[in-house]
């Protein structure tokens, strides 16, 4: 088991936060849980319509199958990502994060999120998704995926994104591309109390 926490830092639609995130995710099994408190948040957004406010933890910690291999094994655990979510009529959000070992038992993150995007429905579920990992060589990976959001009118919208992994060790070769299977056993965002709240499964597997 694996302690993790971050700090959260973003502007969307003109609001500025802070987060504080703190979870425990089994590299064993995939499973993760986590909360976010937040300092403030946009009335015209939700934190889960996002791409994810914590799954750059996720490329370290998800389990490993058919040969695959997540990012604690493969790079330390120490790495940084970038990538922009757009969301369909012109909506977008750029986020970066600093993901670090500090020992075999606590991994850290520093992580930013801004943009501008609309999202004022309730939302009633959020669908499994995947991410799609690349080599693109010596110490680096392109990324890519996307995942479909159910609003309680029974409408619904898919984000799409596409960054890049830079591992600290830049001499690092990935040695094959692979996906990233996610699946949400429970989400919630406590707007009055500014606390997301969320637990997942995430595993890994050779394309």
């Amino acid at each position: 088991m694996i302690q993790i926490t971050s700090t959260i830092y973003g502007n969307i639609n003109g609001v500025q936060f802070q987060g504080a995130h703190s979870g425990t995710s089994d590299p064993n099994s995939g499973t993760s849980s986590s909360t976010i408190q937040y300092t403030a948040f946009p009335l015209d957004f939700t934190p889960l319509g996002c791409r994810s406010w914590t799954c750059k933890h996720h490329l370290s910690v998800c389990m490993e199958t058919e040969g695959a291999i997540n990012l604690l094994n493969f790079a330390g655990g120490n790495y940084d990502t970038y990538e922009t979510v757009l969301y369909p009529g012109g909506g977008q959000i750029t986020t970066t994060s600093q993901v670090r070992l500090v020992n075999p038992n606590l991994e850290t993150c520093q992580q930013t999120f801004d943009g501008n995007i609309q999202i004022t429905k309730e939302i009633s579920s959020l669908e499994p998704f995947t991410e799609i990992l690349i080599p693109n060589g010596p110490g680096k990976i392109a990324k890519q995926g996307s995942r479909k959001i159910v609003f309680s009118d029974n409408s619904s919208i898919v984000l799409i994104w596409s960054g890049v992994i830079l591992f600290v060790d830049q001499s690092l070769v990935f040695p094959f591309a692979q996906a990233i299977d996610y699946n949400y056993s429970n989400a919630s965002f406590d707007r009055q109390n500014l606390l997301l709240a969320k637990e997942l499964i995430a595993v890994t597997r050779r394309l």
